[in-house]
């Protein structure tokens, strides 16, 4: 028997697909909620796969599949595990996120500024703050790029336009609503990682100039 087209899938087997993946990311939300984080994976891993038996309409390209994504990167994030975190992060954008940047622009934009500011962050605890500059800023000039405090006072977090915009004044890579939500971003997350980066930045140019130096001398 030929495989189902999306014209002949029963819809109401896909309701109760979307019903029962729905339930497991209600679970896996659930159990993040209480530390239980291993569980919390195991559950968002298993809704991606009932989406993906589903069929087209349910597959793991869908706005559903991207909240799966993006609790994944959360909890790896959480971990520390870096790799898991942007690889699941780029998936969800394959979604969330823009045509002009390979995504398929579906669900709320205020989503997709999510997934690209925990992208941001990512590339923030490598130390690669270009990245996390250019990831934030892609929604700016739509008014769609993300306070950088994940407790912004806005719920939701803060959608910015470009105008608005009120970045860390020592890195640039981080952007936020308020001078208000800088401070407890800078106390609660970033200082750390700022600091780092800008030393090595200094560090870097004062190699160079001693470089330098030595080869006038010469």
């Amino acid at each position: 028997m030929a495989n189902p087209t999306p014209q002949s899938v029963d819809p109401a087997a896909l309701a109760k697909v979307n019903a029962e993946a729905k339930d497991i990311t209600n679970r896996a939300f659930a159990a993040e909620m209480a530390g239980e984080l291993a569980e919390a994976l195991s559950l968002h891993g298993q809704a991606l796969t009932r989406r993906l038996e589903g069929g087209t309409s349910n597959s793991t390209e869908s706005v559903d599949a991207a909240i799966n994504y993006n609790g994944l990167a959360d909890i790896y994030l959480r971990l520390g595990v870096m790799d898991m975190a942007e690889e699941s992060l780029k998936l969800a954008l394959k979604i969330r996120d823009y045509i002009a940047y390979g995504g398929r622009e579906l669900g709320p934009p205020q989503a997709a500024a999510a997934t690209r500011d925990k992208l941001g962050r990512v590339f923030e605890a490598r130390g690669d703050f270009e990245k996390a500059r250019e990831i934030r800023l892609r929604g700016a000039a739509m008014g769609e790029t993300l306070c950088g405090n994940a407790s912004c006072s806005t719920p939701g977090g803060a959608l910015l336009h470009t105008r608005d915009l009120k970045g860390c004044s020592a890195c640039k890579s981080v952007f936020y609503c308020s001078p208000a939500c800088q401070k407890k971003d800078w106390v609660k997350r970033h200082k750390p990682l700022c600091k780092a980066y800008i030393a090595s930045q200094t560090s870097g140019r004062s190699f160079k100039r001693h470089i330098n130096s030595n080869e006038i001398k010469q």
